[in-house]
């Protein structure tokens, strides 16, 4: 375990590193490691708290050169489309997961191998709506792969932001369209990292709806969390509380 945490120490600082110089590609370096630690289902999540970190930091260093315009148009339309793909993720089955990931890896090798020349040469600007539908793609990917990678940078270049321009709106642009989801990275020696997850009682097993249910009616208020373990099988725990008294329930 400890050996993990280093490697993933190191690959995350030569990661944002990269993040911080090509306004993202993050993603690239740490989602084939992260697939090796954990589960394919937690790595979104586990990605998006890095990523929102890093893009807030971008911010802080680029923030004279938000492109404000592009922001209040992509904005409004990723958010929805993150909460989807975040959705999205709950009902697919992991081994479609990595197949997806997989293809997004791929789908972003061209623009590694494009020269700076070919990617400014010929360019035509995009009418303004056309930043709608890129919002949208771009949230609807990163709820799903917790990272948008390298995939729209050549719509930034052809609505003519320089690169200090794109890493700033970019950054922007992924720090509001952080899914409206309850995560909590936890750990401890004897369990390693955790991921918990806010879920609601429809988003249960049937079987574990009918302990919900069952234990609903003994209690004042439960919150219900979907933990997911490195090599370990998926949980859930009930928070249950009655009169200002906290009762666990690990299942």
């Amino acid at each position: 375990m400890i050996f993990n945490i280093i490697i993933l120490f190191f690959a995350a600082i030569i990661a944002f590193w990269v993040s911080a110089i090509c306004g993202d590609g993050a993603s690239l370096i740490l989602i084939p490691i992260l697939n090796l630690l954990i589960p394919s289902s937690v790595v979104p999540f586990s990605l998006t708290v890095g990523t929102f970190t890093s893009s807030v930091t971008r911010i802080s260093a680029f923030k004279k050169h938000i492109k404000w315009e592009i922001f209040f148009w992509f904005v409004p339309f990723s958010i929805p489309a993150v909460l989807l793909g975040a959705w999205f993720i709950t009902y697919t089955n992991p081994n479609y997961l990595q197949l997806v990931v997989a293809l997004f890896l791929i789908a972003n090798t061209p623009d590694l191998l494009t020269s700076k020349e070919n990617k400014e040469g010929n360019q035509r600007k995009y009418p303004k709506y056309i930043l709608i539908i890129i919002g949208f793609l771009a949230g609807f990917i990163s709820g799903i792969t917790g990272a948008i990678g390298l995939l729209f940078n050549r719509f930034y270049l052809r609505f003519g932001l320089k690169k200090e321009e794109i890493i700033a709106t970019r950054a922007a642009n992924e720090v509001f369209s952080w899914r409206d989801t309850e995560v909590i990275l936890e750990f401890t020696f004897g369990d390693g990292f955790e991921v918990e997850r806010s879920i609601k009682p429809d988003e249960l097993p049937v079987y574990l709806q009918e302990k919900y249910h069952e234990l609903k009616n003994q209690y004042d208020h439960i919150h219900i969390e979907k933990v997911f373990a490195f090599r370990k099988k998926t949980q859930y725990e009930f928070y249950c509380y009655k009169n200002g008294q906290l009762t666990k329930y690990e299942i």
